[in-house]
């Protein structure tokens, strides 16, 4: 593989904080292999308040901080963007106005998540990407109901349910790759759009 000079950057969404957890870890390893490779990487990740945050207050942050923030976390250079208190089916949708054009700017882009949703802000402005995913949403809030979990009930029967359906089918249609977590995933996923069989990749991750 020849490496890309350094003027070439790679840009890496996500919406987790720096919290532990598998995501955040894939976050830094992806971020540790772009520079290995010679890529100057930017991480772009939500911008929630720490703790559990009333309405009002994130509300009030995403007027304080309407436009994304560079800052610098666990070492990695990263942009913050706004994550505005709306309701589900619009919140991964609406914000690609507020950070979107930035994607724009990079010779690569990696999304990372557990739902595909988060790539949204490029699928949404036809910016080429690839997606690494642990689960399908679905399979994901079913799980949870299954535990009687009263939010992911109220998503699963919610009017809406159709609409974040067809913004995770977008989501994986546009994807120039597929990364899944496990072979569950990348069989769920492939059930889902069999069109995408030859882009989707397995790809395990402790």
């Amino acid at each position: 593989m020849t490496e890309p000079p350094l003027s070439e950057s790679a840009a890496i969404l996500t919406i987790q904080a720096a919290s532990p957890g598998g995501v955040p870890a894939l976050v830094d390893l992806t971020y540790r292999l772009f520079s290995e490779w010679g890529y100057a990487p930017v991480v772009y990740r939500a911008d929630f308040a720490e703790g559990k945050p009333t309405l009002l207050q994130r509300l009030a942050l995403t007027l304080r901080r309407w436009r994304a923030q560079p800052i610098e976390e666990r070492g990695l250079n990263t942009m913050i963007v706004p994550a505005p208190p709306l309701p589900l089916w619009a919140f991964y949708a609406v914000p690609q106005f507020l950070g979107g054009p930035l994607l724009g700017q990079h010779d690569q882009l990696m999304v990372i998540s557990g739902s595909a949703h988060v790539a949204l802000p490029a699928a949404l402005r036809g910016i080429p990407y690839t997606l690494w995913v642990a689960t399908l949403y679905q399979d994901e809030l079913r799980a949870k109901a299954d535990q009687e979990d009263g939010w992911a009930k109220g998503v699963l029967n919610s009017p809406t349910w159709p609409l974040l359906l067809a913004q995770e089918r977008l989501a994986l249609r546009r994807a120039g790759r597929i990364l899944a977590l496990s072979p569950h995933t990348a069989e769920r996923i492939q059930t889902l759009l069999p069109e995408a069989a030859d882009r989707i990749e397995t790809v395990l991750y402790p």
